[in-house]
């Protein structure tokens, strides 16, 4: 694919509502559903484990310089909620 029909297709995409995207990072969004009726949300717990353990890759995963700057940010967020 080229580099100007990824960025048309990616464009799209943001525009309906299917993904966010920062450089360099992509998020697929969810699509809304039915909840089950058995659905329950995850316990302060369990989201205190999911977001470490996110924390932690991100930690790991190398950066260039000008990502840094984002990580921090992500950082910040992550320990203030």
């Amino acid at each position: 694919m080229s580099p100007a029909r990824l960025s048309q297709a990616r464009g799209d995409l943001v525009r309906v509502g299917l993904i966010a995207y920062e450089r360099p990072l992509y998020h697929v969004l969810a699509l809304d559903g039915p909840r089950r009726l058995d659905a329950r949300e995850p316990a302060e717990a369990e989201m205190g484990v999911r977001s470490g353990r996110l924390r932690a890759a991100w930690e790991r995963t190398p950066r260039s310089p000008s990502q840094a700057k984002a990580r921090c940010m992500v950082s910040q967020f992550c320990r203030s909620s």
